[in-house]
């Protein structure tokens, strides 16, 4: 089944690797590093299944072939020793699809996303013959000015840019595989976003995306590891069975046994089962109960920093408030003295200096109102925020809590199933005798149960116990 698998990293010098070192690897060829004069030789390499060079329209001939292209790359860099040489995209391929059909998705995906940008694409393809797929492409990070390489693109560094890549290779692959009539699909997001995009309306799907995610092994696959260890087992079987055999321990099998044999050995399967998704849902639960606790204690956290932002604000705006008011007093006071008194105002008596700072005073007030009305904006703004952020919190941890109640519910349901395993199990394994008489003392506590509910129908009391006569308390004051 198509999986989706989208790794980057860059190749530099700092690491002790070299861009031509890294191209011959990938293609399986032999190419001859011209700053260092080491000749890299990988024809031996097998899983190859050919390379190419894949260059924007600007792009002199030279760097269309590949020797040269790495060594201009090599030559082009003049800091020995942290350089960044080149940057490699690993993507897996689908299985579903051929080995052609795999190779023009991979030109497709190049031409669009990184040729266009004004990257040369060095490709190599690897096993599309086999379980795992996959393609190696190494890009250039300088543009190309002039018919040779001039300054680096730093924006290409950009995290964003390759979660775009990433979404747009995923876009690639399932148009490949509904195009060729395939139903299997390769999502570039994690089970933890899926999961909640699907959790309100499809329990079972979501409950299939509740798993870890699997790790890219290469050649050494989860399967080869199983192979290898049932092959190992299966030995040790063989080897076992043979020196009983030569022992003369090894007993034919009675008739009739052998399907009492398989029998137990299925139920003991089945109970195995039942306990391994008892203590999955149980580790899902308490990982889910610690999650909401988690977000619970954001939130506490968050509304905590929102009081004390608005009581801080409440504060600065109350302070100043009250100066204003004092101001508006005193620049009050000045103007009806100076009714009164024009001819001192007019003068400059001695209110002239006090009215000036007053101005002065008020013009500061009037800047120091304006940016309190903004940082109380502010402030507004940043509660406003908060609380937005609180609502998402208080949404997900409803939705937590809602999953933690459903793996619940699975480990009752689990539970009650392996009980129902175990009492089968046990009758299974009663004899004739036994069997008959526990259905006859089943039918005897029925029919206690049902004399006790008829009984306790009619209203019979049940006898009280007497108690003992209690002895006259001595008079307070009176000693022994």
């Amino acid at each position: 089944m198509a999986i989706f698998h989208f790794s980057a990293q860059v190749i530099g010098r700092s690491a002790g690797r070299s861009s031509v070192a890294a191209s011959a690897y990938r293609a399986g060829v032999a190419l001859l590093d011209a700053r260092t004069g080491t000749r890299h030789d990988y024809t031996k390499k097998t899983g190859c299944h050919g390379a190419e060079i894949i260059a924007p329209a600007n792009a002199p001939e030279w760097m269309k072939e590949r020797g040269l292209l790495w060594d201009g790359v090599e030559a082009k860099e003049v800091r020995q020793g942290d350089a960044q040489l080149c940057r490699e995209i690993n993507c897996a391929l689908a299985v579903e699809l051929t080995p052609e059909q795999n190779k023009d998705l991979v030109r497709g995906f190049v031409r669009a996303n990184f040729t266009s940008e004004g990257m040369v694409a060095d490709v190599a393809f690897h096993h599309l013959d086999s379980q795992n797929p996959h393609a190696h492409m190494l890009l250039t990070l300088r543009h190309i000015e002039g018919g040779k390489f001039g300054k680096k693109n730093r924006d290409w560094n950009r995290p964003e840019l390759l979660r775009k890549w990433r979404e747009h290779w995923a876009e690639s692959v399932n148009e490949a595989l509904a195009t060729q009539g395939h139903e299997a699909r390769i999502d570039a997001r994690s089970l933890t976003d899926q999961r909640a995009e699907i959790l309100p309306t499809d329990t079972a799907k979501s409950d299939a995306l509740l798993r870890l995610p699997t790790i890219h092994h290469g050649g050494k696959s989860e399967a080869q590891k199983r192979n290898a260890e049932i092959r190992l087992s299966n030995a040790e079987m063989a080897e076992a069975l043979a020196q009983a055999r030569a022992e003369g321990r090894l007993q034919p099998t009675p008739p009739g046994q052998s399907s009492q044999a398989l029998a137990d050995l299925t139920r003991e399967a089945e109970k195995q089962a039942a306990r391994e998704l008892v203590r999955h849902y149980r580790e899902q639960a308490a990982t889910l109960a610690k999650a909401v606790g988690e977000q619970a204690e954001h939130l506490r956290t968050m509304q905590e920093e929102a009081r004390r932002i608005d009581t801080k604000k409440a504060d600065q705006l109350r302070a100043w408030t009250r100066r204003q008011k004092r101001m508006v007093e005193a620049m009050t006071g000045a103007e009806e003295w100076e009714k009164k008194h024009p001819l001192r105002a007019a003068l400059g008596w001695r209110f002239a200096r006090p009215l000036k700072r007053l101005q002065s005073t008020a013009t500061a007030s009037r800047l120091a109102r304006d940016g309190a009305i903004a940082r109380h904006d502010q402030a507004t703004a940043l509660g406003e925020d908060l609380a937005q952020g609180m609502q998402r919190k208080t949404d997900e941890i409803k939705k937590a809590k809602q999953a933690v109640e459903e793996a619940r519910r699975q480990e009752d349901e689990a539970r009650a199933s392996l009980a129902g395993l175990k009492e089968r199990h046990r009758w299974e394994n009663l004899t004739s005798h036994q069997r008959e008489a526990e259905t006859r003392l089943r039918a005897e506590a029925r029919e206690a149960r049902k004399f006790t509910l008829q009984t306790a129908g009619q209203g019979r009391a049940t006898p009280t116990r007497p108690q003992p006569p209690q002895s006259p308390r001595r008079p307070r004051g009176m000693g022994r």
